[in-house]
């Protein structure tokens, strides 16, 4: 009976002294960003060059669960905004025009975290895990105004495009104002998926400021594995030979987080 008492007493003592290593937090983000579209039709197309500018994930909703000094997991929301610019260029590389796609996610990464051990001020963590997107809204917007353009082998010229004698290029009217891509009774599919699955991964420091408070700096990083297009859509397009080629889009997000955080509990470094 001595025994069990014993072997009960080091169970809870060593239980309470796990539980008092683990930390729960909430906290808030933004996110300043630049989104990397990989796409090996538009690069190929001299008509389009990307320019890259940054765009925001305005705010994000984090919960997370340090379980020990090293490890703990982390789930959170973002709302997100993305997209890329292309400035259409002719053949004399004037530029003519753009080409604007948005696409606007709410992002639910679940990252696996690993951090430093101390109890310093400042801890340095590196977070990966899957990541679920959830698009909200999608639009791709064209326009260009009339000249010479180099149309790529394979690609059907624009209407009214005509050749230019003797020449590799053609002269291409205007188009007729802004062009909202995809959205006419032929074309049926939609453009942008209404969910993908993707890679998250950041690092960065945990900064205590106070008993319960403590910020967040990270660069984050946000790797979409497949074409955020939908298969059909893409299928359609190569099947009516629209005029562009038609590759894998998959998109890569740069940013840099900052997040303000309530630990339950106390910050490690005024707790220790």
């Amino acid at each position: 009976m001595k025994t069990k008492a014993i072997f009960l007493g080091l169970f809870l003592l060593f239980s309470i002294s796990a539980f008092a290593q683990v930390k729960v937090h909430v906290g808030a983000t933004t996110t300043g960003q630049m989104n990397f579209v990989l796409d090996k039709g538009l690069k190929s197309d001299p008509r389009y060059v990307q320019t890259n500018d940054v765009k925001f994930a305005p705010i994000g909703l984090a919960f997370g669960v340090d379980l020990t000094d090293n490890f703990g997991l982390q789930l959170e929301s973002i709302y997100s905004i993305q997209g890329a610019y292309y400035q259409v260029v002719d053949i004399y590389e004037t530029v003519q025009g753009y080409r604007d796609f948005e696409a606007n996610y709410i992002h639910l990464p679940m990252l696996f975290k690993f951090m430093s051990a101390s109890a310093d001020r400042a801890r340095f963590n590196f977070m990966i895990g899957p990541q679920l997107s959830f698009l909200t809204s999608g639009s791709e917007r064209l326009q260009y105004d009339a000249s010479q353009y180099y149309i790529p082998e394979g690609v059907t010229p624009p209407e009214g495009a005509e050749p230019v004698p003797g020449e590799d290029y053609y002269d291409v009217p205007a188009t007729d104002g802004e062009i909202v891509l995809f959205t006419t009774e032929e074309e049926i599919v939609r453009e942008f998926k209404e969910a993908e699955f993707q890679i998250a991964a950041s690092m960065g420091f945990d900064i205590d400021i106070a008993r319960n408070l403590s910020i967040s700096t990270q660069l984050r990083m946000n790797y979409a594995i497949s074409d955020f297009r939908n298969e059909d859509f893409i299928q359609y397009m190569q099947d009516k030979k629209y005029d562009e080629l038609y590759e894998r889009r998959s998109s890569l997000l740069v940013g840099v987080q900052i997040g303000v955080n309530y630990v339950f509990g106390g910050t490690r470094f005024f707790t220790r």
